[in-house]
């Protein structure tokens, strides 16, 4: 069901949008751990983030995301770690990728239940088994462990 309610999303983007743009964050503590989150529509862990609407400046995009996927407050304007080509969904879509690690927990946020099963920090040595390989990729690249990359 998640794949088919993806494509039909993309399709719908393709009629309206000539280019889909997303941002995701990295959050981390002190480069020694990172938020993620799990999706009810996709497998895998994965960095909190989303599509850019119309007329929204994708900063103002990842603050609102990383409030509705983690339930986290940015006390500043994240950094821009890198800009990707995500051949993987279309030809047309690109993502910012952020990192910060000035930022905190408001319970008082309230999470996408629909979208989000399990928002959660794990140490950067004991990542998920089940992690989106993009993700792990972008997160080595953010480490220095891995050359960074153009393609998500």
């Amino acid at each position: 069901m998640g794949k088919v309610l993806i494509n039909i999303l993309h399709l719908i983007f393709r009629a309206t949008r000539p280019l889909t743009l997303g941002v995701r964050c990295i959050l981390h503590t002190d480069n020694k751990s990172v938020m993620l989150v799990r999706h009810t529509y996709v497998s895998g862990w994965h960095l909190p983030g989303g599509g850019v609407e119309v007329g929204e400046e994708c900063e103002a995009t990842i603050i609102r995301e990383v409030g509705e996927e983690a339930n986290v407050n940015l006390a500043q304007s994240p950094c821009i770690f890198g800009i990707y080509l995500n051949s993987e969904v279309s030809h047309r879509d690109h993502v910012i990728l952020y990192h910060s690690d000035n930022w905190e927990k408001d319970d008082n946020l309230s999470l996408k239940k629909l979208e989000i099963a399990e928002c959660s920090m794990f140490e950067l040595t004991e990542l998920p088994v089940d992690i989106d390989p993009s993700t792990l990729q972008r997160l080595n690249e953010w480490r220095g462990l891995k050359k960074p990359s153009l393609i998500w």
